[in-house]
């Protein structure tokens, strides 16, 4: 399955360079865990997951053409 994974900020720069997003290829059955692993992106490196608008848990099924958002963890002050 196809799954389409946009992320602001440095976590951007890791996973697409300088694209929108980035289509990544997964096994039926794959969760939230098994993209952040495939792209190499630690657990503690995101704060939220939202799948098509809807905030989502790290064991959440994905489904073929989904649009994933990673938002980072927000600092400052």
């Amino acid at each position: 399955m196809q799954i389409a994974v946009h992320a602001p900020g440095y976590l951007r720069k890791r996973i697409t360079g300088d694209a929108e997003s980035v289509l990544v290829s997964l096994e039926s059955g794959a969760t939230i865990q098994t993209l952040l692993t495939k792209l190499g992106i630690p657990v503690n490196d995101v704060w939220r997951i939202a799948i098509n608008g809807t905030l989502v848990s790290n064991t959440h099924q994905l489904q073929d053409n989904d649009r994933v958002l990673i938002f980072p963890p927000m600092g400052g002050g």
